[in-house]
């Protein structure tokens, strides 16, 4: 299964928000082009979807790290705002959990 479907799957299954924090993911495959409006540039994603600065990107992440020997498979991939999958990095999913907990990301 390529990215974009994983992407669209997991989306789905996840209703949108960050599997961690929770939070609302927008759905963008990527900067596809620039364009320029009154001299103010704008980023569209491939589906031609205007991407601004208040846009939340959904990232793939690993529940077990790659580097821990964790798969590619659908049932180890998540999606995750860029602060908790830049936050995670190859922490565990207990240590990640306690993480989000002591900065009150998560209950």
């Amino acid at each position: 299964m390529n990215k974009i479907l994983i992407k669209k799957e997991l989306f789905k299954k996840q209703n949108g928000k960050c599997y961690w924090c929770r939070c609302k993911l927008k759905l963008t495959f990527g900067v596809w082009s620039i364009r320029y409006n009154n001299g103010k540039k704008i980023a569209l994603d491939k589906l031609g979807n205007i991407i601004n600065s208040n846009y939340n990107p959904p990232h793939l992440d690993h529940l077990i790290p790659k580097s821990q020997e964790g798969s590619d498979s659908l049932e180890n991939l998540v999606l995750t705002c860029g602060w908790c999958n830049s936050s995670k990095g190859i922490k565990s999913v207990e240590e990640f959990t306690k993480y989000l907990k002591k900065f009150g990301k998560i209950k």
